[in-house]
C-alpha cells in the first residue's frame, strides 16, 4: 500500500486514505470501525450543464438532459441483465442520481463487499448503448419529466433558475425535456461515455468497517483492467450570463402561494474557498435563521411556516442562492425580504452571541454527519479531497466581521429575481 497515503484528524477521531491509482481513478478509503454497514460512492464529473464542451480542441453540443440518461443507461447491462437486481443479490442497495456538474453511483450493504465493489466498478467502466435500449429508456424518462412538472416544489425551483439563469443548461430540468430527449442518439451516447467516463474523471469513495488492505487491494486489481485515455483533453464551456428575468409568476392546483427569491451572483468564476463558504452561508443564517428577528417576526405573524428555507450554492462555474418558502402572503413577503436584503446596515442580527449560536448549531451538525454514511460521502467527494474534515478548525476560526464582509461583498455582486406559483 505505498501509494495509499494517510491523513490524521485527531480532534474529530477521523482517518482519510487517498490514493490516484494506476488508471487515474481517485479513490479515498475512510474506515468506520463497529459499523455494521458500507458504503460506497463513485462520482463522475460529468452533469446536467455539461453540454457545450471541447473535446481535444474540437467543439461538441449534445442535447439536454444526456448525463441523467447515462445515468440511467448504465443500470441496463442487456443480456447481463439488471446491474441494481444484481447488487440486491449481492446484499446490497444501489442507485444513482445526477446533478448540475456530476453524476453519483452508490450501494451500501453489510455482506460480499468485495463484490458489490467490483459490480459498482464495472457500472461506469463499460457499455455497449442500442437503439432498442435507448428507445425504451426515453419512454421512462419522458414518464419522470412529466412527474416532475407535476411537482409544485419542482416547478418553483426550476421557474427561478430560469429567471436567474435563461438560455442556459441551468435553466433545464436536469432530466432534460420531451423535445431534448427524442433527439438523444446512440452516438451522443456512446461519445459522452468515452469522453467522461474515464477513470482520471472518476472518484470512488468507501465508508465503513472494513479492512483497508483487502479493499485497496481489490480495488487495484479491478481497475488495472481499465484502458485510460490520457489524451482526451476536456475544456467545458462556462455559462454566458445573460440578463436575468426580474420577475415572473405561474398559477398551480395547490393550496398555498410559493415563493422564490434568487440571487445571482453576476461573475460566474470563482473557486470559493471553504472559509468563503461558510462565511456566506453564517451571514445568510443570521439574516433569515431562526436566530434573526426578522424570521421570528414573520413567523409569529403566521406569514412564514417550517417551509422557509435559503439554499447556497457555489460551485466555481456558478454562484446563486434562492429563499423558498410557502406562504399566504407571498407579494408582501417578497417585499420584506427584499427590505432586509437592502437594509443590512440597520440590522441587529449580527451580534457575536448570535454567531456563536450558529456556529455551535453548524459543529453539532457536522459532528453527527459524520456518523451517517451518505451524507459524509456526498460531503467528501462535493470537494473532490479529504479537506471536508477540516470544516470544524475553519469554522472555528471566522470572526464576525469576516461573515459580515463576506456576505455584503456577495450581495454587491449580486442581482434579484423572483419567482411566484400562485393556487389556480
Amino acid at each position: 500500500m505505498s501509494d495509499l497515503k494517510k491523513i490524521t484528524y485527531s480532534n474529530i477521531d477521523e482517518n482519510i486514505f487517498f490514493s490516484k491509482l494506476s488508471s487515474g481513478l481517485h479513490l479515498y478509503l475512510v474506515p468506520k470501525n463497529g459499523f455494521q454497514e458500507v458504503y460506497a460512492m463513485m462520482s463522475c464529473n460529468f452533469g446536467s450543464i455539461d453540454n457545450h464542451f471541447t473535446i481535444n480542441g474540437k467543439k461538441k453540443s449534445v442535447p439536454f438532459g444526456i448525463a441523467h440518461f447515462i445515468e440511467h443507461q448504465l443500470f441496463d447491462k442487456g443480456s447481463q441483465g439488471d446491474i441494481a437486481q444484481q447488487f440486491s443479490k449481492l446484499g446490497s442497495e444501489s442507485n444513482a442520481f445526477t446533478s448540475f456538474e456530476k453524476t453519483y453511483y452508490y450501494f451500501s450493504g453489510s455482506n460480499n463487499l468485495l463484490a458489490s465493489l467490483e459490480m459498482l466498478l464495472t457500472l461506469v467502466s463499460n457499455h455497449e448503448f442500442t437503439e432498442e435500449s435507448i428507445k425504451k429508456e426515453k419512454d421512462i424518462i419522458k414518464k419522470e419529466i412529466n412527474l416532475y412538472q407535476d411537482d409544485p416544489d419542482n416547478r418553483l425551483y426550476e421557474g427561478v433558475l430560469k429567471n436567474m439563469y435563461p438560455k442556459t443548461s441551468l435553466a433545464e430540468d436536469i432530466v432534460g425535456t420531451n423535445l431534448s430527449i427524442e433527439k438523444i442518439t446512440v452516438k451522443h451516447l456512446q461519445d459522452c461515455f468515452s469522453f467522461f467516463y474515464q477513470p482520471s474523471n472518476l472518484q470512488l469513495i468507501v465508508i465503513g468497517d472494513f479492512d483497508i488492505n483487502e479493499v485497496y487491494n481489490s480495488i487495484s486489481t479491478v481497475q488495472n483492467e481499465w484502458i485510460a485515455d490520457k489524451k482526451t483533453i476536456i475544456d467545458k464551456s462556462p455559462l454566458f450570463l445573460h440578463p436575468i428575468i426580474k420577475k415572473r409568476s405561474i398559477m398551480m392546483p395547490i393550496s398555498i402561494s410559493k415563493l422564490a427569491i434568487g440571487l445571482r451572483r453576476n461573475f460566474s468564476n470563482k473557486i470559493f474557498s471553504m472559509k468563503e463558504k461558510i462565511q456566506i452561508d453564517l451571514f445568510f443564517s443570521l439574516l433569515f435563521g431562526w436566530t434573526s428577528r426578522d424570521y421570528q417576526k414573520w413567523y409569529d405573524k403566521g406569514m412564514i411556516d417550517d417551509s422557509f428555507a435559503v439554499e447556497i450554492t457555489l460551485s466555481n462555474r456558478y454562484q446563486f442562492i434562492v429563499i423558498s418558502l410557502d406562504t399566504n402572503h407571498p407579494i408582501a413577503m417578497s417585499s420584506h425580504i427584499k427590505k432586509t436584503l437592502k437594509n443590512i446596515s440597520t440590522k441587529h442580527n449580527f451580534t457575536s452571541q448570535q454567531l456563536e449560536l450558529l456556529k455551535k448549531e453548524r459543529y453539532g451538525e457536522f459532528m453527527r454527519g459524520l456518523d451517517t454514511l451518505d451524507n459524509l460521502a456526498h460531503q467528501l467527494l462535493e470537494v473532490d479531497d479529504h479537506s471536508y474534515f477540516d470544516y470544524p478548525n475553519v469554522l472555528m476560526s471566522i470572526t464576525l466581521n469576516e461573515v459580515i464582509k463576506a456576505g455584503k461583498e456577495f450581495l454587491n455582486q449580486s442581482e434579484l429575481t423572483e419567482f411566484m406559483i400562485f393556487p389556480k
